[in-house]
């Protein structure tokens, strides 16, 4: 099976990570996780299952008074609810380690559940706090560093704003509507001023989605193109 196939996964085979592709997996892995069994993904964020069982305070035959305390529950002395949670944990655990690639195994096999694998594997992939925060940053430069290209298709404008956007939201970093509106139609090449300002006058910026903007500026990007034309060869 190529490596691309080995990452998308399939019904029965959960997607394999890959280095760069990290929250294109996880993405994935959550979504295959919870088709399989919602629970999955709570045994992966809440741990293994450890039950503990009370003892109430007990006088021995010598007088001496032994308090009330707790201890750590034996496996056969589970209720059906435990013993059903604990192979959930196996099955997260078994899933966990079918998506881990042979370079990347050797460094995270001996985590005993699938919380400390999944958060031993992003530590891998995704690195450090201060790792984070640069990418971060990244995506948010990017994001404001956006202009239209010249002689870019407003096609291709729009998918790469939108690739902007969703590193964006991956990171964690959410920006408005009006926000996302205003930052695309502010940073598109100057023949298409005439029609930015008659959408800002005429559309509400803060409810129109960007696919709906894309639509419209698309329906018009032959006429823009036209004018553009007209103009140069006139000047």
């Amino acid at each position: 099976m190529s490596k691309h196939m080995l990452s998308i996964g399939s019904d029965s085979k959960p997607p394999v990570v890959a280095f760069g592709e990290y929250l294109q997996w996880k993405v994935r892995m959550v979504h295959f996780l919870d088709n399989k069994d919602e629970n999955i993904m709570k045994s992966i964020k809440n741990g293994l299952l450890i039950s503990y069982m009370d003892l109430s305070e007990q006088t021995t035959a010598n007088g001496i008074v032994v308090l009330a305390s707790k201890i750590k529950k034996d496996p056969q002395h589970y209720t059906k609810t435990e013993k059903q949670r604990v192979l959930i944990d196996k099955k997260a655990l078994t899933y966990m380690l079918m998506a881990i690639p042979n370079e990347l195994f050797n460094r995270v096999d001996s985590r005993g559940s699938a919380k400390e694998l999944w958060d031993e594997l992003e530590k891998h992939m995704l690195g450090s706090e201060k790792s984070i925060q640069t990418r971060m940053n990244q995506c948010a430069s990017a994001y404001e560093g956006f202009r239209a290209h010249e002689n870019e298709s407003i096609l291709e404008s729009y998918n790469r704003f939108n690739v902007n956007l969703n590193d964006l939201r991956r990171n964690g970093i959410q920006k408005s509507m009006f926000e996302i509106n205003y930052k695309c139609l502010k940073n598109l090449r100057s023949e298409w001023y005439s029609l930015v300002v008659n959408l800002q006058m005429n559309k509400n910026m803060s409810e129109e989605d960007i696919h709906d903007i894309y639509s419209i500026l698309y329906e018009h990007e032959e006429t823009v193109r036209e004018l553009m034309t007209e103009k140069e060869e006139g000047g």
